[in-house]
């Protein structure tokens, strides 16, 4: 009989001090002879993450469930990895826990799961709807559908997009079609020479509004042409001069000595204790990271940002005073509208 070897945990009473305390097996000194690594997902954020995640899991030969109770939260889903070429199955219902389990693929199910685990040395992994955040993909609820036309997009129609893959085109409307049997929205995207593009929404991430010259019409790309590709690699090219450019200015800017300003004075104290308002935190981090930068032998390299409001002009003001202790110029430059 068990009676009497332990105490049932409706029984427990700690009084007024209740605790819970977790302690190490490995800081208990015990050995340990088996021990599985568990990893989160990691399928949080941008929707090239999950892609990147759900590949690098089949390139493993991982199995993956994914969990998705809502049918068109799932079908979203399905359409995305179509699109992504990612091999998967539905099974729904009673039948899930019936089918083998197929390596290198996702299994949808619809059976709500909380959390999502990844199991490496077991090639199993268990992905959750509920590991997305601020996602296209998420639980709506049944039977309701998004108008697209009520979404809010960076551009709007009219406007000059840039696609990643394909360039430069007119964000005409969204249309709705129907493919494979189903029915999704797009963005139709005009090229140069008449061509047409039909973007999925829920592939919004790939396309960014057009942003050049005030009053300037910018050349359509053509599609199925090496134009896009050729000027993603001059804009590369570019780039990596850039690159070249400040790592060559910084060395060299690294091996000349600096004027050192002295540390603060008494006038330079009296100076800030005038102010009317009392420092916050990110500003006394500010003035001190400044001044020590001031004060080293190597030429200052610092920008301060933040928001309007925030007492930026008080930081520079201190700087600014504290260089002029020094015998040393200081020119401000601002907006005469705001200051």
């Amino acid at each position: 009989s068990l009676d009497g070897l332990y105490t049932a945990p409706r029984e427990l009473d700690f009084g007024s001090q209740q605790r819970l305390s977790f302690s190490s097996l490995m800081r208990s000194g015990v050995v340990l002879t088996a021990s599985i690594d568990v990893r989160q997902p990691g399928i949080a954020g941008a929707d090239t993450k999950l892609i990147g995640r759900v590949r690098q899991l089949i390139a493993d030969r991982c199995a993956v469930l994914f969990a998705v109770p809502d049918r068109g939260a799932r079908e979203a889903l399905e359409l995305r990895f179509s699109d992504e070429n990612i091999p998967f199955v539905e099974v729904l219902g009673a039948s899930a826990g019936d089918r083998p389990l197929e390596a290198g693929t996702v299994t949808f199910f619809d059976a709500p799961v909380p959390a999502g685990i990844v199991l490496p040395e077991a090639r199993f992994a268990v992905l959750s709807v509920s590991d997305l955040t601020a996602r296209s993909a998420k639980s709506r609820r049944k039977g309701k559908r998004v108008d697209p036309t009520s979404v809010t997009f960076p551009f709007k129609p009219g406007d000059y997009v840039v696609h990643a893959t394909h360039g430069i085109a007119l964000f005409s409307s969204i249309v709705r079609q129907e493919v494979a049997g189903r029915e999704r929205d797009y963005f139709l995207l005009e090229y140069a020479a008449g061509d047409k593009l039909y973007v999925p929404l829920e592939q919004v991430d790939r396309i960014t509004r057009y942003v050049g010259p005030d009053g300037s019409t910018p050349h359509l790309t053509r599609l199925n042409t090496a134009d896009w590709t050729r000027a993603t690699n001059k804009a590369r090219a570019s780039a990596k001069k850039l690159a070249f450019d400040l790592v060559d200015l910084y060395t060299r800017r690294s091996s000349v000595a600096g004027f050192a300003f002295a540390p603060d004075t008494q006038a330079q104290e009296e100076m800030e204790a005038s102010f009317g308002y009392d420092l916050t935190h990110d500003q006394q981090s500010a003035i001190a990271d400044i001044k020590v930068d001031m004060e080293a032998q190597r030429p200052m390299d610092r920008l301060l940002c933040g928001d309007v409001g925030f007492g930026k002009t008080e930081v520079a003001l201190r700087a600014a005073f504290k260089c002029c202790q020094d015998a040393k110029q200081v020119m401000g430059l601002c907006p005469t509208t705001i200051l």
